[in-house]
């Protein structure tokens, strides 16, 4: 598994009960964001060796709209009061919560956008976050809300050329 953020790159190669390869991203705000590739084996030593790739994160805003928190050491889920604007295929409004694989009274809580795939994570999968490794506690929590701003956006996009059309007919 790999992941980062602005200020931090790092693996983790480790043993898990269960393992499920999964690529995602997500991001928190414009400074925060994660790419994960996660990959298994079922031999002796097989990760030694493993080399791991991670997806780029677009800057091109899609239109999808989330709402944004992080929230740590804390037991409730975050309250996102503020939006960011989503890019690339990061496409969905993710909620997660999940406590350190290290010390177990660190817990996170975070709302962002991510890509499909992040939405498909189960209890005990590993996210890599500022710096740390959490196990879910809960299934992430997904919703399609934030499409409203792309229909919105299209629906103004489209508003703005039927204005632009009718002036070059009217003039």
């Amino acid at each position: 598994m790999s992941g980062g953020n602005v200020s931090s790159t790092g693996t983790y190669k480790g043993c898990l009960t269960q393992c499920k390869p999964n690529i995602f991203t997500l991001t928190t705000s414009t400074k925060r964001s994660v790419q994960t590739s996660t990959s298994c084996c079922h031999s002796e030593n097989c990760n030694a060796n493993l080399t791991l790739s991670v997806p780029s994160v677009s800057t091109f805003e899609n239109g999808v709209n989330c709402p944004v928190c992080e929230n740590y050491n804390n037991k409730s889920q975050c309250v996102g009061q503020n939006d960011i604007a989503c890019t690339g295929i990061e496409d969905k409004c993710i909620s997660l919560m999940g406590i350190s694989i290290v010390k177990k009274e660190d817990n996170f809580s975070i709302k962002g956008c991510a890509t499909q795939s992040a939405c498909d994570l189960d209890v005990d999968a590993l996210v890599p976050y500022a710096g740390k490794i959490y196990k879910l506690t809960k299934k992430p929590d997904c919703t399609n809300a934030g499409v409203l701003g792309a229909i919105s956006s299209q629906a103004t996009f489209l508003s703005a050329i039927v204005g632009i059309l009718l002036l070059n007919v009217l003039s």
